[in-house]
């Protein structure tokens, strides 16, 4: 893809197809949504980039509705039933929601947490979108800042065509399928073995 290529497509649907991706990831959908915030943010106009702002903030916070609402409705049971979970403290959540997308698989257990504390809907709102608008803007500021070499980037990996996606695409169902498998056997999955 070229670098005309990308910007024609910033033009057309690339907000739509952003707002997916975050929507998804922050379902708790393995699609990872920050590289797609940097490549907007290199390749989108400031026009595009204040929309793709305000769209992604928007249905990140009603995607964390929904699981806040979930931890209101069977939290206390949802969090009992998170295999090696630590369950943060309702004094911490506040400061948590505002960093916990940049932890991976920490804002679901927040957003569930707030939800089974019984947290104010305005309170966990005003910190919940605070820390969406933090993650997002950082994603699209980072692609601006390195606009240069994003865009370079995208158009040495053109010369391989759509090799390096369906590679990576590949490699993410293969992880996919090994961390189903290894729940289903009763292991620890392996990013869990890592990090442990």
């Amino acid at each position: 893809m070229s670098t005309q290529a990308l910007t024609s497509l910033v033009a057309g649907n690339a907000t739509l197809w952003l707002t997916l991706n975050v929507f998804g990831e922050q379902l708790g959908l393995p699609v990872p949504a920050y590289p797609s915030l940097l490549v907007m943010g290199a390749a989108a106009d400031e026009a595009e980039l204040l929309l793709a702002l305000l769209a992604s903030v928007a249905v990140t916070g009603v995607a964390d509705l929904l699981w806040y609402w979930a931890g209101r409705r069977h939290g206390a049971w949802l969090l009992r039933h998170l295999p090696g979970q630590h369950v943060p403290a309702a004094t911490r959540l506040p400061s948590l929601l505002l960093v916990a997308k940049f932890i991976p698989g920490a804002a679901a257990l927040a957003t569930l947490s707030a939800g089974a504390s019984a947290m104010p809907l305005r309170r966990f709102l005003a910190y919940d979108l605070g820390g969406a608008t933090l993650w997002i803007g950082s994603g699209l500021a980072l692609g601006r800042l390195f606009e240069a070499h994003i865009l370079a980037l995208l158009d040495a990996l053109q010369a391989y065509g759509p090799a390096p996606l369906l590679l990576a695409g590949l490699l993410g169902l293969a992880l996919l399928g090994w961390h189903l498998l290894a729940r289903r056997h009763g292991r620890p999955s392996p990013a869990r073995q890592y990090c442990a």
